[in-house]
């Protein structure tokens, strides 16, 4: 449980994203007297642009997913239509944060972007929650703590058990 307060932490300290939000997708499963392994899970759904704080920009969408504002090059906010799942429209609008994209994503992680003609309008999104946590310095932060909560409570348990014989 320590390990995966810790991961919330290192996350938040990377990434602006909020508590309530991370702490959902984060699950701890605990080692018992019979399962001596314990592990922490992460999942979740690329987010999209709109969570951090979009702002339209005369070159395009500011966005702030690390705690630094980032402009998305032709980028723009846009209203787009409620639809119930039968495909009938509710009358309500969401805000999204999308792009005229051209063949989606590139290997350099960016949108493509072609300026001209009439190229589909993607959705922009971030990272999710599990790709946060599979950050190389968020993993080593957790790592050791876990590794030093395990050696004292182990000790002290030991300890404890040792006593009562």
């Amino acid at each position: 449980s320590q390990g995966k307060t810790r991961a919330s932490r290192d996350i938040r300290s990377e990434y602006r994203i909020k508590k309530a939000h991370l702490d959902a997708k984060l699950k701890a499963h605990k080692a018992t007297k019979t399962k001596l392994v314990g592990r922490i899970e992460a999942h979740g759904i690329p987010i999209s642009l709109n969570y951090f704080r979009p702002i339209q920009r005369k070159q395009g969408v500011s966005v702030n997913i690390t705690g630094k504002r980032r402009l998305i090059k032709h980028a723009f906010i846009a209203d787009v239509p409620v639809k119930k799942a039968t495909g009938e429209l509710t009358g309500e609008r969401n805000r999204i944060v999308a792009m005229r994209a051209g063949a989606g994503y590139k290997s350099g992680g960016g949108i493509e972007y072609k300026p001209g003609g009439r190229n589909p309008i993607t959705k922009l999104k971030t990272l999710s929650e599990g790709a946060m946590f599979g950050n190389q310095d968020v993993i080593e932060k957790i790592e050791a703590k876990i590794e030093s909560t395990f050696a004292s409570r182990f000790d002290h348990e030991l300890d404890y058990l040792l006593s009562r014989v």
